[in-house]
């Protein structure tokens, strides 16, 4: 029998809604390899990463993809899911002030926390693509206008990946340091010694020293940490382009921040006696004459610090410091877990999309069935961890933020089963938990579920290992010497010094 027209519609409007629901099965994250074609990731890493400037340029089907990622480029639809610097979303009138700011006065608009669908799957795709290279992983746009202010010559001290989605843009790049401890403008005063050292761009940017890279829809540009740069919109269209900034934290950082964390825990841990003052020993070592011998300047210094510097001279200090504050690293997230800054995932999907890395932490469930003599296992130094619970979920907070350097490490959640509190806290309320005490704990909950998350804080970052295994164990801890140096001279034993002194003087 012939359809009515009626029914005819129903059926056409049911082959757009499969049409659809197809189009939205077939959706492929975004991903780094594409950004970096011909380059594989392992030739990338060696051969570009942190060495030179490279261009590239997408594949036209892959330039749609970055671009419907990012609302198609449309100001409306991606401001929203931008934050700002203190991970607030921007109100309604925030919005419309950038909005006129960008359209009537042609200024440019850095928006560098932006979370659009593409910018997250930017994100997770580095930091399971780029294990290790990089422990902050942020997503930006740019918007310009054709006449506006040019950014001026300045270098950062992050990794750069940037991606030009519309209109047309000229760099002006200078040669720097690689080395860069932070970002810094070319008109700005040198901070430190080490900035004022840094080489300067070329004033005359027609010298052959300044290299301009012209980007167009599709070009991709990768720029080292400490590159020199000035950045503006040419041609006829708005320009519309994409960063992905990567941290860089350099090793002498790492090396201060644990440091710092060691002694915090070993000379400045008594919670009754207050004995962290910078003596007028301290004070006057720093004026030491400049004739005299280091050594003879650090000797002059008081008891406290003397023990500390003594405790950093044994052999095996640093690196046992090292051991147990290592700067942590980034997590694979779940989008509809996080708040911003602020990422999560579950157990189960970081099990997923860490199954290949977690291999390499296979040894603790070995070690769990025997624990080695002397093993033990302990939370970095830099990091805290927090138990918060929902019904039938507990949520573990890692906050790793450094009052040295101020940087904020890591803010990550992991959503797990309650039923391994009870070691966890073990964790948190000791300095370091015996292997052998962690296996013997009282518990309630299944062991695979408990070494799978001691798998992943261990590639985190979050929890350091140690086994011995018969080796002799790095030393950590202040020897007897150096921590008896900080503690005041008992009265009766001074009072014999000094009789005995003025005895072999009269002799």
């Amino acid at each position: 029998p012939a359809k009515a027209v009626g029914d005819e519609d129903e059926g056409e409007d049911g082959e757009e809604e499969e049409a659809e629901e197809e189009e939205e099965e077939e959706h492929i994250p975004l991903s780094i390899a594409q950004l970096i074609a011909p380059w594989t990731v392992a030739e990338f890493q060696e051969q570009v990463w942190g060495h030179d400037m490279h261009l590239g340029e997408l594949e036209p089907d892959v330039l749609d993809r970055v671009k419907k990622g990012f609302g198609n480029g449309d100001l409306a639809e991606v401001l929203p899911t931008c934050r700002k610097d203190d991970n607030a979303i921007y109100t309604p009138g925030e919005m419309e002030d950038l909005e006129k700011e960008y359209e009537e006065q042609k200024r440019t608009l850095n928006l560098p926390w932006c979370f659009t669908e593409g910018a997250d799957e930017l994100r997770n795709s580095f930091i399971e693509s780029f294990r290790g290279f990089g422990n902050d992983v942020e997503v930006g746009v740019y918007y310009s206008r054709p006449g506006g202010e040019p950014t001026p010559w300045h270098y950062d001290f992050n990794h750069n990946i940037t991606i030009q989605i519309a209109g047309q843009k000229d760099w002006q790049t200078a040669y720097g340091s690689p080395h860069a401890i932070s970002s810094r403008g070319l008109t700005q005063p040198p901070k430190n010694r080490y900035e004022q050292n840094t080489a300067y761009p070329p004033r005359d940017h027609y010298q052959g020293d300044v290299t301009t890279y012209t980007l167009v829809p599709g070009s991709v540009l990768y720029v080292p940490p400490g590159r020199w740069h000035q950045v503006a919109a040419s041609g006829g269209d708005n320009s519309f382009s994409i960063d992905i900034r990567v941290h860089s934290i350099l090793s002498a950082k790492w090396v201060v921040e644990a440091v710092w964390a060691g002694l915090l825990k070993s000379f400045h841990k008594d919670k009754v006696r207050w004995d962290g003052e910078l003596g007028p020993g301290e004070y006057n070592a720093a004026r030491a004459d400049v004739s005299q011998a280091s050594t003879t300047a650090l000797g002059a210094c008081g008891g406290f610090l003397q023990g500390q510097l003594q405790h950093l001279a044994e052999a095996g200090a640093v690196e046992g410091m090292m051991l147990k504050a290592r700067i942590p690293r980034c997590l694979p997230f779940e989008r509809a877990l996080c708040n911003g800054f602020y990422k999560a995932a579950t157990l189960s999907f970081l099990a997923d999309r860490l199954h290949e890395p977690l291999k390499d932490f296979a040894f603790v469930a070995e070690a769990w069935k025997a624990p080695p003599a002397g093993a033990e296992i302990g939370l970095n130094r830099m990091v805290a961890m927090q138990l918060k619970f929902q019904p039938g979920v507990m949520v573990v907070h890692l906050t790793s933020e450094s009052n040295l350097s101020t940087i904020e490490y890591m803010h990550f959640a992991v959503h797990c089963a309650p039923q391994v509190r009870a070691p966890l806290q073990l964790l948190i309320d000791n300095d370091s938990v015996s292997l052998a005490d962690l296996v013997q704990h009282p518990h309630d909950h299944p062991q695979s579920h408990l070494l799978l998350l001691l798998r992943v804080l261990l590639y985190a970052g979050v929890c350091w290992f140690d086994g011995f295994q018969g080796k002799k164990r790095p030393r950590e801890e202040p020897a007897a010497a150096a921590s008896a140096a900080d503690a005041p001279e008992p009265a009766a034993k001074k009072a014999k010094t000094v009789r005995a002194k003025k005895k072999a003087k009269a002799a």
